[in-house]
């Protein structure tokens, strides 16, 4: 009985991997200096996975997640490259500090 509870959890577990969602394309912005703006991608036409955007030093600013073509989340970051905010799809924002606590 033990066995085949492993053997449907793999087959599931192998199932569910098969469904992977891909974007189809992924192009690159870049600002007049040749470095890269925004990272996008789409699938079929729409946005799609996550994006990323950055500052001409290039310094991450902000990532958002597509779903469906829907954005579903977004994570705005702050000087020190960490997370500053966060934003559901609902457009709850959430504040994040940050602290070198022990």
């Amino acid at each position: 009985m033990a066995l085949l509870r492993k053997i449907s959890l793999v087959t599931l577990l192998f199932t569910i991997a098969g469904f992977s969602y891909s974007c189809d394309s992924t192009s690159i912005l870049r600002f007049a200096n040749g470095k890269k703006n925004i990272i996008q991608k789409f699938d079929d036409g729409h946005p799609c996975g996550k994006w990323s955007y950055f500052s001409l030093n290039q310094d991450l600013l902000k990532r958002e997640r597509y779903k469906n073509g829907i954005l579903v989340f977004t994570w705005i970051y702050n000087d020190e490259g960490r997370v500053a905010e966060t934003i559901d799809k609902k457009g709850k924002h959430k504040k994040h500090k940050h602290c070198n606590c022990k």
